[in-house]
């Protein structure tokens, strides 16, 4: 049962404190200690009915967090750290999360000859802060604990943020000895036709090429291809990578085909009878 009715106190000295010194753990603090029972009550938690006594609160972390516009771990790592300096202590489940005040009778007594009305007799807090503060850490190392809190949020932003902006690796190239050794045969050419061209870094980005490449054409004909290229004053000029060649090879075949030359596709169709053909023992020459 959540009571928004009536007040609380709060002593200044709280500001003294890590935690009026720390905005988030502040926030937490205050809405704990504004939330929790004022006197005992019934709740279903976990699937069991529990006593919820006065100064404990049942709540979670996500709610925390969506009440307040905090990240998950944040809430998370606040309720530890007030945890580990015994200003609460927490009961998890998977239903919800029981958090004890523990000073809380110390913070919310009434004094004597005061009028205690349900909902408004939320105390004399100077223990509120007392509590929290006097059995904290001296304020340097309190100041040392907000910033460590505040370097591992910074840290973990900048993590989720490389995580989600940083691309996946590319598998490794795939290629065979074959498309490097036709890439730095390419690459040799090049350089002795220009010797001031930047080749450095380029054998194996170019070997992938000519793998694609393979894939629709055959070895051979890739070779004689090249070949021709580099014997053509204009198309030597033109073909100056394997993308040259690939975007091109329509026009090289045609060309080749029409000086009286067997077309690339007729190349390769001759080296496949000649391996597939059996021997003709008239043609043997002993």
């Amino acid at each position: 049962m959540r009571h928004t009715g009536g007040w609380v106190k709060l002593h200044k000295k709280i500001f003294d404190n890590w935690i009026g010194q720390d905005s988030r753990s502040f926030v937490i603090f205050c809405y704990l200690l504004s939330m929790a029972n004022y006197k005992d009550s019934k709740l279903m938690v976990d699937g069991k009915l529990t006593t919820i006594k006065r100064g404990q609160i049942v709540t979670s972390y996500r709610e925390l967090a969506e009440r307040w516009g905090f990240v998950y771990r944040t809430v998370k790592r606040r309720c530890d750290a007030l945890e580990a300096d015994n200003v609460i202590v927490q009961q998890v489940s998977h239903r919800g999360t029981i958090i004890t005040i523990c000073n809380y009778e110390k913070y919310q007594e009434v004094p004597k000859g005061k009028g205690n009305t349900e909902g408004n007799t939320l105390s004399n807090t100077e223990g509120n802060a007392e509590g929290s503060a006097e059995g904290s850490a001296e304020s340097n190392s309190e100041s040392i604990h907000i910033k460590k809190l505040r370097r591992e949020e910074i840290k973990e932003v900048k993590n989720n943020t490389l995580s989600s902006t940083t691309p996946k690796k590319k598998a490794p190239i795939k290629y065979d000895q074959w498309d490097l050794g036709i890439a730095n045969q390419l690459i040799q050419v090049l350089q002795t036709k220009n010797p001031d061209g930047n080749y450095e870094g380029k054998a194996e980005k170019w070997a992938n090429d000519f793998r694609l490449l393979k894939k629709k054409h055959d070895p051979q004909r890739i070779e004689k291809a090249l070949d021709w290229v580099f014997q053509n004053d204009f198309w030597q000029n033109i073909v100056q990578s394997p993308r040259g060649l690939k975007n091109n090879w329509n026009q090289i075949s045609a060309k080749m085909n029409s000086k009286g030359e067997m077309s690339l596709d007729d190349i390769a169709t001759a080296a496949t009878r000649m391996a597939t053909k059996p021997a003709d023992p008239n043609e043997i020459d002993f």
